[in-house]
């Protein structure tokens, strides 16, 4: 089994989920709730806070994705993300996505994964070989917010394949009806 990986149109560099084999299997816990979106129906997501040195999406390109994921008119409109704990910069980004999709009329969940390191960067783990339409709206959302952001579709064949060789090996496990989870890492280490 493969699996299958999609350079978005803006990324440019490749990123992914990765992990330390030593530490175990890694789990998955929800993350604590982000900040309900603010009323009122505005049309950009409410700010917030970056630290210092951290990746941001600005006013105009969060209506850009917003944009985007209000055209999807199918019944589901869901998003997972997956973070790790302990990452400030990677939690204020990911709020800042669940943000912009509530916004948009998109149920939100959070997984913090333990017993692994996320590599930098932002990827897409597509459940599927052939996605559902909402998670295409979802990947093309994603691929116009200014972000480098790698996609990967069959994974859950793929995770199932890797847990069948080595029942400790570290991969983000994807649960029954989840079709995809958006993965936050850490920011990119600044050149030396």
């Amino acid at each position: 089994m493969r699996i299958r990986y999609v350079l978005l149109p803006l990324a440019a560099l490749a990123v992914a989920c990765g992990g330390d084999a030593g530490k175990g299997t890694p789990s998955q816990a929800p993350a604590p709730p982000a900040a309900a979106a603010p009323a009122g129906g505005t049309t950009a997501a409410a700010s917030v806070a970056t630290p210092p040195g951290g990746r941001t999406v600005s006013d105009e390109q969060a209506r850009a994705v917003m944009d985007m994921l209000v055209t999807e008119t199918g019944p589901v409109k869901k998003v997972w993300f997956t973070i790790m704990p302990g990452d400030a910069e990677s939690a204020a980004l990911k709020e800042r996505f669940e943000t912009i999709f509530e916004q948009a009329g998109w149920e939100a969940s959070t997984s913090t994964v333990t017993g692994m390191m996320l590599k930098p960067g932002i990827m897409i783990l597509i459940a599927e070989e052939e996605a559902p339409p909402y998670v295409d709206t979802a990947v093309k959302a994603m691929g116009v917010s200014g972000m480098e952001v790698k996609s990967a579709s069959g994974y859950r064949p793929y995770y199932e394949e890797m847990k069948q060789k080595n029942p400790s090996w570290p991969g983000i496990g994807l649960a029954a009806g989840q079709d995809y989870t958006i993965v936050i890492g850490p920011r990119e280490k600044p050149a030396s």
